[in-house]
Formats: structure tokens, sequence, C-alpha cells
């Protein structure tokens, strides 16, 4: 009775060490806080313009908001505010947001892998980089996106097929490398994940059809380029061009896919997330920090559902291969590009490499009786 007392008084405990974590380093990234959200304000006043050239021609004219619809709707009410309200409201909002993605994952733990040290070992681990994306750039494309894959995953959990497939559409309609994370609905058992996939598909049109049918040259946004940098995993495996190669995005998403696809036959369904953005970082011309943040919170997934260690080991190595490197500034950045290109590569085929060859362990079908969830979709802990 006494630890089954303690218990939620030890997890309060760890919540407001993380709370406290997590505003520390909202605070360490405040003075340059929201770096990119005049993309969504801009975005937002152009889809609700009434001028010519504005609305559904959105994506026909500013081929470079590589960012969702649904993101803009839903940065649309911060155009209530003056611009400087608006930033800091949004920054504020979006900076509590890694202590609730943590607590959904939390809860898709099962109660007899839980503990204190593990779960200040989650925090610890993902809220420093987290504050990268949802305070330093205000992405709030990647926020929404990754935010409703967790939705997924748990609706996913609980037996809620429609909803799993509701909640993966708005992610891509947030961030359109986010059907990457589709993978997951294979994990639904067989007479559920098609209905699902009706869903997604029905979503994903309702939200991006408008756009195609105004304006035909909506396509040219799928072809916009952005320099690659020389800290790029496509630099470290060779490939020079100097801007976008035309492949480069259909190939994030096919490789995404289908190392996701490939680890929900494993059994290991909770690394699709790390896996599809796994191939953004790989392949993305571009290493902003905030593209960390979406890896890590995958690697954490994997870790805590997958996982049997106290600490997050996938989440760990990521900090250190990852995010490491891009602390420090080019001009003095102890990372040669090369170096860093190459870890970004490494962590990648690593990961997979865990999720796809580790071996079960031998007792997984005991721990899949005795654990109390909802659902026995909850992977066994690999060796």
């Amino acid at each position: 009775m006494p630890a089954a007392f303690g218990e939620p008084r030890i997890q309060a405990r760890a919540w407001c060490l993380l709370w406290s974590w997590a505003m520390a380093w909202s605070l360490v990234h405040a003075w340059h806080a929201g770096g990119s959200w005049h993309w969504f304000t801009q975005g937002s006043q152009v889809l609700f313009d009434d001028d010519p050239g504005t609305n559904l021609h959105l994506y026909a004219r500013h081929p470079e908001l590589q960012i969702g619809p649904l993101a803009f709707v839903v940065a649309a009410p911060m155009l209530l505010f003056q611009a400087g309200t608006a930033r800091v409201v949004a920054i504020a909002l979006m900076s509590t947001s890694g202590l609730v993605l943590l607590a959904g994952l939390w809860a898709l733990v099962p109660p007899r892998r839980r503990s204190e040290a593990r779960l200040l070992w989650a925090g610890a681990t993902l809220l420093p980089v987290w504050a990268e994306l949802a305070t330093r750039a205000g992405h709030l494309d990647d926020v929404l996106a990754l935010a409703f894959a967790v939705a997924a995953m748990r609706a996913l959990v609980r037996g809620h097929p429609l909803l799993t497939g509701v909640f993966l559409a708005a992610a891509v309609d947030s961030k359109p490398w986010a059907l990457a994370f589709a993978p997951m609905l294979l994990a639904l058992p067989w007479r559920q994940w098609w209905k699902a996939a009706v869903v997604l598909v029905t979503g994903v049109l309702a939200a991006w059809l408008p756009f195609l049918l105004a304006d035909p040259n909506t396509m040219a946004a799928a072809r916009f380029t952005i320099r690659t940098s020389a800290f790029s995993g496509l630099r470290a495996m060779g490939f020079t061009d100097p801007a976008t190669p035309p492949w480069d995005r259909p190939v994030q998403l096919l490789l995404g896919g289908v190392l996701g696809t490939l680890a929900v036959f494993r059994g290991r369904w909770p690394a699709v997330i790390l896996l599809a953005t796994g191939a953004r970082i790989l392949l993305d011309p571009k290493t902003y920090g905030y593209y960390t943040s979406g890896v890590l919170l995958g690697a954490l997934a994997y870790d805590l559902m997958c996982g049997r260690s106290q600490w997050p080991r996938l989440t760990c190595l990521g900090l250190i291969m990852l995010y490491l490197p891009q602390v420090f500034p080019p001009a003095g950045n102890p990372f040669p590009p090369q170096l860093a290109g190459m870890l970004r590569v490494m962590y990648v085929a690593i990961a997979a490499g865990v999720v796809l060859l580790s071996p079960r362990r031998p007792d997984a079908e005991r721990d899949k009786a005795t654990d109390t969830t909802p659902t026995p979709r909850v992977p066994a802990p690999a060796s």
C-alpha cells in the first residue's frame, strides 16, 4: 500500500522538476524566440485574404511556404493580436507542448515499466532539444505534425482506428513530410486498418485538393529548392548538388515509409516516427537544429515503449550525434562539416539497425500477457 500510495507523489515531484527544466530551456532561447513565426503570419494572411492571387493560390504564389494549410488555420487567430503580441502568445503556447507530448508518451508506457528515474531521463533528453523547435524556431507546423502523430499513437493503442486516421491526416495537413507516418496504420488489426486508411486519404485530399483544383501551379511548391548545407547528410554521402536535388523529397517519403512499414512488420510500430524523421534528416539539404526535435521525439517513443533500460539509449545517442554538432555556431564549430554530416548518416543507420535487426526478448510473450495496457499492441522490449 505505501508504494502504491507514494507513486503518484513521486511522479508529481518528477513532473515539477521537468516543468522547471522545460521552462529553463525556453528562457535560454527567449532572446531569439520565434525566428520562423513570420512565415505563419504571412501564410495565414494570404490564405484568408480576398485579393487576387491569394486564398487558394497560396502555394502557387508562395512556394517557399513549405507548410501545411492546417498550420495556417491554427495560426490564424493570432492575426487578431498585434504582431509582437501574437508572436509572444504563440511561442508561449508552443513552449508548453514538449511537456504535453512527453505526458502523452508516458501514458503509453505500461505501469510495470514506469519509474521516476525513467521519466526524468526521458524529459532531461527531450525537452532541451524540443525548445529549439517550439521556442527558438517557433515552427508551428512541425509542432502540430508531431503532436498529431503522438495523438495517433494513443488512438491506435486504445483501439480507435478511425481516430488514428484522423490524427494522421491532421499531421499531413500540417506538414507534408508527415505522410511518412502512414505505416503506423498497419499496426491496426487487418480488418480495421483499411478504414483508417480511407479516413487518412479523405482528410489529406480535403485539405490539399482545393489548392490543386484552384491553381495547377500549386505543384510548384513541391519543386521548391533550398541551398544544401555543408553539414548535411547529403554532402556526407557524396551528393554535391548546390540545391535540393529533384528526387530528394519523394525519396525522403519513400524511405521513411519503407522503414516504417518494416518496423511494423517487425512488431516495432512505435519506431515509425523515429524512422520517418530519420529519413528526413538523412536526406534534407538543411540541418536546422529544430529538425532534431522530431527525431528525438520518435527515438523517445521507441525507447519508452520498446526499450527496457532506465535511460533512453537511442534518445541520448541522438542528443550526442545530432544535436551536439549543432550547438556551436558554424564559424567556431569544432565538428568539421564532413564529420557532422557523417554523424547524421551514422545515427540514422544505427537507429534503423536497432529497430529492424535487434531480436525480441525470449520472454516477450510473458511481457505481453502481464502488461496492464489497454491493448496488447505495446510491444515487448527488445534485447
